[in-house]
């Protein structure tokens, strides 16, 4: 049983209802959250707070629901300040219940504690508590870092995340618990339990199908302090710059009526986060023309709204159900959306094969047989993380580019062969030796002296097997 508990000196509708919720109104909770005690009971395994921001202590609440059993970042939380009339509550509080019920429970390895603010005289004389945050963890049994992916090392910015040995480590004290890598993540191998795409893909849903109209959906940073406005219903994530392109066209797919983004201050973000957000905004504001799109209105798409929007591949998948409402037929060049299109130089590319080992979603892929190898891309799985330009070994020969680009015409042909090469085929046992690109390279970088010329007809002409016969 889901229990959502409001603090009574709320605008609550009398009859306010909530299918497969409990609610109860409880005196001074945003000032007493330890009254929680009085009235949750042991049944109840899931917790949505309506309190007022400016007077809800975050680390107080915290504790009170820990002493009751639940876990503090399975908990919903509702802004009074920031909600309108007595429909929209219920709309909100439906919600935020629906993004609970899809947050799983955390383990150890995900939780952070952060202390309280002591740069003020006012915090410096009063008793701070802790408060918990979501922080992410690598599920290994998905992870593509053995295979040499490090797409979610670059873009952490504090530094929280490295690439060793195939394995990514992370230093959780260094973790600002942004949520960037969450969505860096090709594989979906990260998952911070505040923030995963499943629990916000929930709420954006229950707040729009609970909407007489289509309402608009304003993604906001966690440390953003925003005022209610009629017809806006509001996302909190941990920051506004783990939002990509796909992440903030879905709701349009979903039935919204507009979209938004709010950034943490008015001073912007310490980690210049904002920034990676301009970078975003500006490919959705070029993808909606391209497209045709206007973000101030809502957008009915034939067919029924596919599940899992907010995954791996969100971008493109998002994008390639819009071009198909509005059929558009070009080629569209962004700054730097999780979108990329690959493409493979025959005379410079050995296929070695390094591109298709890296990827982390198989948008590059080969398949290889005795006679020859094949190089195959797809460009619907492509998220553009670099891995196979920085693992190309001629890639300063130009064998391979990677762009930030929607092909609309590339897209509609899906999977397609992008270089084939012939084996060299070994003259004892009939077997494959290497591409003969490959060994055209070796000749190149060998020369032409004698000794080379031998070392090359071993080499060219026995596999591995038969070169000590």
């Amino acid at each position: 049983m889901t229990t959502i508990a409001i603090c009574a000196d709320a605008v609550v509708p009398a009859d306010i209802s909530i299918p497969g919720m409990r609610i109860k109104v409880i005196e001074d909770l945003c000032d007493y959250p330890s009254r929680l005690a009085d009235s949750v009971s042991d049944d109840e395994d899931r917790l949505v707070l309506g309190v007022h921001g400016s007077r809800y202590n975050l680390g107080s609440a915290q504790a009170a629901v820990r002493r009751l059993g639940f876990d503090p970042l399975a908990i919903g939380l509702v802004d009074l300040q920031t909600v309108g009339s007595s429909e929209d509550l219920t709309n909100r509080l439906a919600a935020s219940a629906a993004r609970t019920l899809m947050t799983p429970k955390p383990g150890p390895e995900h939780v952070k504690m952060l202390m309280p603010d002591r740069s003020t005289r006012r915090a410096l004389l009063s008793i701070g508590k802790p408060r918990y945050v979501g922080a992410p963890a690598v599920d290994d049994s998905t992870c593509r870092a053995g295979d040499g992916c490090r797409a979610c090392v670059d873009p952490c910015p504090a530094g929280a995340l490295s690439w060793s040995g195939g394995e990514i480590q992370y230093d959780k004290n260094a973790c600002i618990t942004c949520g960037i890598c969450v969505t860096a993540c090709p594989a979906g191998a990260v998952a911070n339990p505040s923030a995963t795409p499943a629990a916000i893909e929930a709420e954006i849903r229950a707040l729009i199908e609970g909407a007489d109209e289509p309402p608009g959906i304003r993604f906001r940073c966690r440390e953003a302090r925003v005022t209610a406005e009629p017809g806006w219903h509001q996302i909190e994530v941990p920051c506004t710059g783990m939002l990509t392109v796909g992440w903030i066209l879905a709701p349009m797919i979903m039935g919204a009526g507009s979209v938004d983004v709010v950034s943490c201050s008015d001073g912007g973000c310490s980690l210049r986060n904002d920034r990676r957000l301009t970078s975003t905004l500006a490919d959705v504001a070029t993808t909606a023309s391209f497209l045709e799109l206007d973000l101030d209105e809502c957008v009915n798409i034939s067919g029924p709204v596919p599940d899992d929007l907010l995954g791996p591949c969100a971008s493109a998948r998002i994008i390639e159900i819009l071009a198909a409402h509005s059929l558009p037929s070009s080629t569209v060049d962004l700054q730097a959306a999780d979108i990329g299109t690959v493409s493979i130089e025959p005379a410079s590319c050995t296929a070695c094969q390094m591109c298709a080992r890296v990827c982390p979603t198989d948008a590059l892929a080969s398949l290889e047989s005795d006679q020859s190898i094949e190089l195959s891309f797809d460009p619907l799985a492509c998220t553009a993380c670099g891995g196979c330009v920085q693992s190309c070994p001629e890639v300063e020969r130009g064998a391979i580019t990677l762009q930030h680009r929607v092909n609309l015409d590339d897209w509609r042909l899906g999977r397609r062969t992008v270089r084939k090469e012939e084996h060299s085929m070994c003259e004892l046992c009939g077997g494959p030796v290497a591409p003969k690109a490959m060994l055209d390279r070796i000749q190149s970088m060998l020369g032409d002296d004698a000794d080379a010329a031998a070392t090359m007809t071993v080499i060219a002409q026995r596999c591995l097997d038969c070169r000590g016969r």
